[in-house]
C-alpha cells in the first residue's frame, strides 16, 4: 500500500467514528443527569420553601411600610388585619392569602418575641385583636407574627418592637432568633 492510500483510509475511518452521538451514549447521559437531579432534590426543596416564606413576609413588610406612610400622610390610623385561621391578611379592601407553602405557625419550644425571647407565645399572632395599627404620628402597635412552611423546616417572625423607633423587623430562627433586615 502506498502512503497516500493509507492516509485516505485513515481519514475515512476517522470521519466515520466522529459523525455523531450514538443512542447508547445519549441514554447513559440522560440516566446520569436524572440520577443527579433525583439525589439533589431533597437538598433543594427546603430552599424553595424557605424562599417562599421569606418572600411572603417581605410582601407583608412592604404592606406594613405602605400603611405606616399612609397613616402619616393622611393623618389617620391605618390597619392590617391578620387572619391566621385562613393564612391571610387584609388591608384597604384587599385580602392577601398566603400560598400553600406558607403558614402562620410557631414551632414547639421556640420563645418569643424575637428581639428578647423570654416566654412561649400563646398565639402565632401577638397583635391585639390580630390587627396591626399604624398611627398618624408614625408609631406602630407592637407585636409579632410567626410563619413557617407546612413541614415546619424553617421558622420566621415579623416583629414590630415595643422600644425604639417604629420599624418592622424580620427574623429567622436557627436555634436562636437572628435579625435578617
Amino acid at each position: 500500500m502506498k502512503s497516500w492510500q493509507l492516509l485516505t483510509w485513515k481519514v475515512t475511518l476517522t470521519s466515520r467514528c466522529s459523525s455523531g452521538v450514538s443512542l447508547l451514549e445519549t441514554v447513559v447521559v440522560c440516566a446520569l443527569l436524572s440520577l443527579i437531579v433525583t439525589l439533589s432534590f431533597p437538598h433543594i426543596t427546603p430552599f424553595f420553601y424557605e424562599s417562599k416564606v421569606k418572600t411572603e413576609l417581605h410582601m407583608l413588610m412592604n404592606a406594613c411600610e405602605l400603611q405606616q406612610q399612609r397613616a402619616v400622610m393622611e393623618q389617620r390610623s391605618c390597619t392590617i388585619v391578620l387572619h391566621p385561621e385562613c393564612h391571610a391578611y387584609s388591608y384597604d379592601d384587599m385580602t392577601v392569602t398566603f400560598p400553600p407553602e406558607v403558614r402562620f405557625h410557631l414551632g414547639d419550644g421556640i420563645k418569643g418575641p424575637p428581639a428578647a425571647p423570654r416566654n412561649f407565645p400563646s398565639d402565632v399572632v401577638t397583635f391585639e385583636r390580630h390587627t396591626i395599627t399604624f398611627y398618624a404620628e408614625g408609631t406602630i402597635q407592637a407585636g409579632s407574627i410567626y410563619c413557617s412552611d407546612p413541614a415546619h423546616r424553617c421558622q420566621y417572625a415579623l416583629t414590630i418592637p415595643v422600644e425604639g423607633p417604629p420599624r418592622v423587623c424580620l427574623y429567622r430562627y436557627n436555634g436562636r432568633w437572628i435579625a435578617i433586615t
